[in-house]
């Protein structure tokens, strides 16, 4: 996912430049040093995700057939969400939770409630133990 997460935030940092995209500037072709360097079949699954969230668009298609994209500079706050989202804190914490409560609201109660009834079974386990002393000494 770390891979994924960085050839994402490449693509956005080629924004303004006028580079055309393919999924080939993701693989070891390219010879910018800075691109990631993933498999053709990640580069491309990168490409058809990112089409679908609308965050890259395809502007021309060239005589050979292959397709070249520009990223969708309009959506910048998609981006920064779509980058956020592959975090491991997000994969593996925030959205587990959020498909269980379904809002990030229920998830603070539902937190805040067992910080809650911690305390509270500790407070009421102290009172017992001082008002039955004798019978736990």
């Amino acid at each position: 996912m770390r891979k994924v997460h960085e050839a994402a935030q490449w693509i956005w940092n080629c924004r303004g430049k006028n580079v055309w995209l393919t999924p080939f500037v993701l693989t070891k072709d390219n010879p910018d040093e800075s691109a990631p360097e993933l498999t053709i079949g990640e580069a491309t699954s990168l490409f058809k995700l990112l089409e679908e969230e609308k965050l890259i668009f395809p502007y021309k298609t060239t005589p050979d057939g292959s397709t070249q994209y520009l990223v969708n500079e309009a959506k910048e706050k998609d981006w920064h969400e779509f980058l956020k989202g592959l975090s491991w804190w997000q994969k593996w914490f925030v959205r587990p939770l959020v498909k269980i409560f379904g809002t990030v609201w229920l998830i603070i109660v539902w937190l805040m409630s067992i910080m809650i009834a911690a305390a509270l079974g500790s407070g009421i386990s102290e009172l017992v133990k001082a008002a039955f002393k004798k019978w736990f000494t």
